[in-house]
Order: C-alpha cells, then sequence, then structure tokens
C-alpha cells in the first residue's frame, strides 16, 4: 500500500542560537527541514537573542564560517589570552595563543547580534512557495510513490526551508516510518526525524521520554557590560572565589562583558544595588588590574542547572544544543559544545545525502552514530565544568586549596596547559570536518 510522501526531512523545534546554525546546515545539504518557533519572528526579542557576552571558541568560529554564518559584519572580539586565577589561593595560570600556534582562542560576540545575524540567514533561506500549498500538494495523489526515509542524492526534490512561527509543538507520535508532529492550534507536520533543539526544559526531550540527570547548583549568573578603567582588549580574565566564578571578557570600544555567579539569594541582592555600590564590590572581588569600573550596563540574570542525556536519541527523535546537555558557564562550554552537536550531525547528514545508499534508508542508525560520535565529548565537558564548578566554589577550604594547586601544576607544565588550552578551543576528538579550519 502506497504511503504518503514525508513533508519534511527534518522538523526542528526551536530555532534559538544552535537550532538556527542546524536549519541552515540541513538546508544548505539538500534537506527539506521545517523550524518550529514560539517566539515571533523579529529582530531581537529571541530569548537566547539577548545581551549575554558569547565566548565563541576556534573551532566554533570555523563551524560557523563553514556555514558562511560569520559575516565581517559581525562585531567580534578575539582572546588571544586567558588569564585565570584563584581568590585566596595559589591558582594563577595565563595561557597565550601564540604559545599553542594560533592567533587567537576564540573571539567574544554578543548574543543578540550573533542571534540577528542567524536570522537574517534562516529568512534569507526561507522557501518562498506557499507553505500551505506545500502540504496541500505534498499529500496528492501523485506523489505517493516517494519513500519515508531521508531523501538523498537520488532523489530530485530542491532543498527548503520553512518556519511555522508563532508556533509551538504540542505533541507528536513516531512510527517506524515517520514523525507526526501536531502544532498548537491542530496543524500536523510529518517528518523523517524531529530534532529537540527547544532548550534546557525541551518539550521534546520530556515527550520522547528520554532519562537525563540533573543538579542544581543553587547558584545564579548575573550578567552586565562595563567600561573598566584599564581595558584589556584581547584577554578574557575568569577568576574562582569560594562564592563561584567571576568572568570579564573584551568587548570592542573598551567595553567589557561581566559574567558573575554567586549564591542564588547573593544575586537577588546585587540586583538590588546601585551601579556605583555593583561596580565597587566587582571591583573589590575581581583585585585585577583592570582599575575601575564604570557605565555599567542593564543586567539580566540565569538561574545554573546541569542536565544530562546519556543517550539523546529515541529512534526517530533526537534532542541537542541546552536541551541534550546544558552545563555550568565555567570556562564558557555550554554554547559550543551545542555548536559541536549540530557540526557533527551536518557532517553524518551530509555525508549521508552524498552516499550511493539506497533511498529507502532508515534514519535510526544514523541517529545512533551521532549520539555515539558526540557521547564522548558531551560526557567530558560536563564533568569537566561540572568538577569545576564544585571544586572551587566547595565549602571547604582544603578543597579549594587543592584546586588551586591544580591550577598552579597547569601552569607549570606545558603538558597540562596545551591540554587545557587544546579542550577550550573546541578540538576534543572526533572533531567534525566544519570544526576544522577549511584550507583554500
Amino acid at each position: 500500500m502506497n504511503t504518503p510522501l514525508q513533508q519534511y526531512d527534518f522538523v526542528i523545534s526551536g530555532s534559538g542560537l544552535v537550532g538556527g546554525v542546524l536549519a541552515c546546515g540541513l538546508h544548505d545539504a539538500g534537506y527539506r527541514v521545517a523550524v518550529i518557533e514560539p517566539t515571533e519572528r523579529s529582530v531581537n526579542p529571541q530569548p537566547s537573542h539577548d545581551d549575554r557576552t558569547l565566548v565563541i571558541n576556534a573551532a566554533s568560529l570555523n563551524i560557523l564560517s563553514n556555514l558562511g554564518l560569520l559575516p565581517s559584519s559581525l562585531t567580534r572580539c578575539p582572546i588571544r589570552h586567558i588569564e585565570i586565577t584563584q581568590a585566596r589561593g595559589l591558582g594563577h595560570l595565563t595561557l597565550h595563543a601564540a604559545d599553542h600556534g594560533r592567533d587567537h582562542f576564540g573571539a567574544v560576540v554578543i548574543a543578540r547580534e550573533l542571534g540577528n545575524t542567524l536570522l537574517a540567514a534562516i529568512n534569507h533561506r526561507t522557501s518562498s512557495l506557499d507553505i500551505q500549498q506545500f502540504l496541500d500538494t505534498h499529500h496528492s495523489p501523485q506523489h505517493l510513490q516517494d519513500h519515508q526515509g531521508f531523501k538523498n542524492s537520488g532523489c530530485p526534490r530542491d532543498s527548503l526551508l520553512h518556519q511555522y512561527c508563532p508556533a509551538e509543538l504540542e505533541s507528536f507520535t513516531q512510527d517506524d516510518r515517520r514523525v507526526a508532529v501536531r502544532l498548537t492550534g491542530g496543524r500536523t507536520l510529518t517528518t523523517a526525524v524531529l530534532i529537540g533543539a527547544d532548550g534546557t526544559h525541551s518539550r521534546v526531550r520530556q515527550l520522547a521520554g528520554m532519562s537525563h540527570q540533573a543538579h542544581d547548583y543553587q547558584q545564579t549568573a548575573m550578567i552586565f557590560t562595563m567600561t573598566p578603567e584599564r581595558p584589556t582588549p584581547d584577554t578574557a580574565h575568569e577568576r574562582f572565589t569560594a562564592q563561584g566564578p567571576l568572568a570579564v571578557l573584551p568587548l570592542e570600544e573598551g567595553r567589557a562583558g561581566v559574567v558573575w555567579i554567586d549564591r542564588t539569594e547573593e544575586i537577588d541582592a546585587a540586583m538590588a544595588l546601585s551601579d556605583d555600590a555593583l561596580a565597587s564590590q566587582l571591583q573589590q572581588r575581581l583585585k585585577s588590574r583592570l582599575g575601575a569600573m564604570r557605565a555599567l550596563g542593564a543586567r539580566a540574570t540565569y538561574p545554573l542547572v546541569m542536565r544530562h542525556t546519556p543517550h539523546p536519541v529515541n529512534d526517530r527523535v533526537v534532542v541537542l544544543g541546552n536541551a541534550a546537555n546544558a552545563v555550568h558557564p565555567v570556562s564558557a562550554q555550554g554554547f559550543n559544545l551545542g555548536l559541536r552537536d549540530a557540526a557533527m550531525f551536518i557532517d553524518i547528514m551530509s555525508d549521508l545525502m552524498n552516499s550511493q545508499a539506497e533511498p529507502d534508508l532508515d534514519p535510526a542508525s544514523q541517529l545512533n552514530h551521532y549520539a555515539q560520535q558526540r557521547a564522548e565529548d558531551q560526557a567530558a565537558t560536563v564533568r569537566y565544568t561540572d568538577t569545576l564548578a564544585r571544586a572551587f566554589a566547595h565549602p571547604l577550604a582544603p578543597t579549594r586549596w587543592l584546586s588551586g594547586l591544580g591550577l598552579a601544576a597547569h601552569a607549570v607544565a606545558p603538558a597540562l596547559s596545551r591540554r587545557l588550552a587544546h579542550a577550550a578551543m573546541g578540538f576534543r576528538q572526533p572533531v567534525s570536518r566544519l570544526a576544522k579550519e577549511q584550507t583554500p
């Protein structure tokens, strides 16, 4: 018995930063993609398109560049030096990109500006074909002969990208041939694969019944910008204190982005301080060569919870980015981990598109291959950030002292320093093709 054509090869729930990159990459690989996004499509209001300062490491810069998502108009401030210190401890480590044969470890961008770049890229790729016409056409009898798996090089269909916005995923069902995705309002989409890129509280992960580990750090991150008296344009500072880590990241025109992490009740109190009082506390906590702080920008807060999904695949459903793994922001690994997820997924699906495999292909094997390729990096990144977050803020001073001793060891042992720098740049094996620098 003939069955209807898959409307889409991939439906992505959530088109924030990671979901947006994924949508562009899969479209460019030749697939038919739909994105479901609850936030109205316009500049700036996207929840992940805020004033956070994002550290985009070298591997992630390669990913964005290789996908054509790093235009010259996107302001980015290179990080050539990383200074790591510990309050009241032995630890002090300075990393220099030149010592590792690189011009920079990565760069700092504003999440809002990267989000607007991705929004423009998605809109540019969005098919001009009327969506209702597409849905009607692809349920018509003349299309009943097509297969129920992925499309590949043997299929004459063109890639396309559709946006369902504002819309939310209400539920889904899956069988051995497809996933039926029901949207609020009653519309149903069918797809070969459903991707959850819908953030820490992922509805896709919940509905798929994927087990995950969680830990509430009882901490909150407060972010804002400021202008230091003595700016360090290409240096990122990270200071570990007993209350939590504090990062100062370089921005253009001598500005700096601050990520201040403390117990939630302390951050609540800090949010109520005047700019002068907050600047004074910041200077006291940093105890750095940056000098006095002025011109503080608007403040925002984010509660910190670790979530790890050991196996982010359930038949034809997969979650990635924060939907799969949300990590503590120490060492700025979260967004970069999500980008590496997206890059590996695009790599694997690009290989499938270019293969000469039979068109009636079961996607489950490809999704499991993706999960296997990403498992080690995901687990190691969750473990690394969780260890740093707990050890340096441990209530027992001897534990914090040992952590500082480990930091000091990295300062005097080149092999340890190289390993730290290599991981910080995002090149933990296996490295996707998109994460590698492309030579002309």
